[in-house]
């Protein structure tokens, strides 16, 4: 039993390296949370390429929450592409108004099996570019709703 909670112990370390990163890159937007996930479902929608899932939430009530989502690009049959994201609602009291911090945290080519969470890993910088170019307009444009 003691070796199943130490085995558990040292996975769970492993498992969330992407925490102890800095963000590969991070995105401010004048929006809610629930405006960002109805732009999230309506994005999945509306391009079959794209595909997301909410894969864990931290945080409390009092210090606030943050969200963590798997996308996963299809940009065409021989290019899949994971992005590794986390959101956070932030109150702005001096506006009366929710701001909402995007990070991206890792990128990975799925079909070449590179990227990472370090803007030094292999091909990182390029598929930072594909979510910036690809993926991100389409974000802001159903947020602009």
């Amino acid at each position: 039993m003691l070796n199943n909670i130490l085995l558990f112990v040292l996975f769970y370390s492993i498992l969330q390296i992407s925490s102890t990163f800095e963000p590969l890159e991070e995105y401010n937007y004048s929006v809610s949370k629930l405006n960002l996930e109805k732009s999230l479902r309506t994005l999945r929608l509306s391009d079959s390429r794209i595909v997301y899932q909410i894969t864990d939430t931290t945080g409390s009530k009092e210090y606030g929450y943050k969200y963590y989502v798997t996308l996963l690009f299809k940009k065409s049959s021989i290019q899949n592409f994971e992005y590794n994201l986390n959101y956070e609602e932030q109150t702005v009291f001096w506006k009366n108004s929710n701001t909402l911090k995007l990070n991206l945290v890792g990128a990975f080519d799925k079909s070449k099996n590179t990227g990472g969470y370090q803007k030094s890993d292999e091909d990182v910088p390029k598929l930072i570019e594909i979510f910036e170019t690809d993926i991100l307009p389409k974000i802001k444009k159903q947020t602009s709703h």
